[in-house]
């Protein structure tokens, strides 16, 4: 299982166990980060505006730019390329730093086909990361706790806003008691819907 981290908004690799010293120091062509499925899940550009709404009325805006993009780059492991497009909102929030920020994040074995896409997602300080993102579905998520697998909903009613083609993913706050996201929904074509944090599992749906 891999851990992304957005602190400098660049994903950390883990060298492969059994890579060896030969291929690691051979220099392989990686290419651009390719927009495709990703896109499709999360369709963030820059310029867009996010609300998101509570039950009590508060409203969180979120507006993106685009922090990063990876162009083409040569890889001194030999053995993977990654790629990053990285969206950062201009509204800040704890300790000055971006209010929210989404990592969509690729990477191959090589020059050969996707080994994984993911996306990392900040909102104020909460980090949370979804792995295995295909055309279908994803295969689970870190919210800070163990791996989450999603829950597919056709259709999903949130504070008076209709969603289809959802994956909810609930954290198990019976065993693991310290801040994180504890429920995270997104829709196809619309990106993340709706938020909670622990403890107070307030939830924020976008309008």
């Amino acid at each position: 299982m891999k851990f992304h981290h957005l602190l400098l908004l660049l994903p950390v690799v883990s060298v492969l166990a059994d890579c060896k010293s030969k291929e690691c120091s051979k220099k392989i062509s990686c290419p651009a980060y390719e927009p495709g499925v990703l896109e499709a899940w999360f369709p963030y550009n820059a310029n867009d505006r996010l609300q998101f709404r509570n039950a009590s009325g508060q409203v969180r805006t979120v507006t993106l730019r685009t922090e990063q993009t990876t162009g083409p780059y040569e890889s001194r492991n030999g053995t993977d390329c990654q790629a990053v497009r990285a969206l950062v909102s201009l509204e800040t929030g704890a300790r000055g730093l971006p209010l929210a920020v989404f990592s969509l994040e690729q990477l191959r074995s090589g020059t050969d086909g996707f080994r994984d896409q993911s996306v990392s997602i900040r909102m104020d300080s909460i980090h949370g990361s979804i792995y295995g993102v295909q055309d279908a579905g994803f295969a689970g998520a870190e919210l800070g706790g163990p791996f989450t697998p999603p829950q597919t909903v056709a259709s999903l009613t949130l504070n008076g806003q209709t969603f289809t083609n959802v994956r909810a993913f609930q954290r198990d706050t019976g065993n693991y008691h310290f801040p994180g996201f504890q429920r995270l929904f997104v829709a196809r074509n619309k990106g993340v819907v709706a938020f909670s944090f622990y403890p107070d599992d307030s939830l924020w749906v976008l309008q």
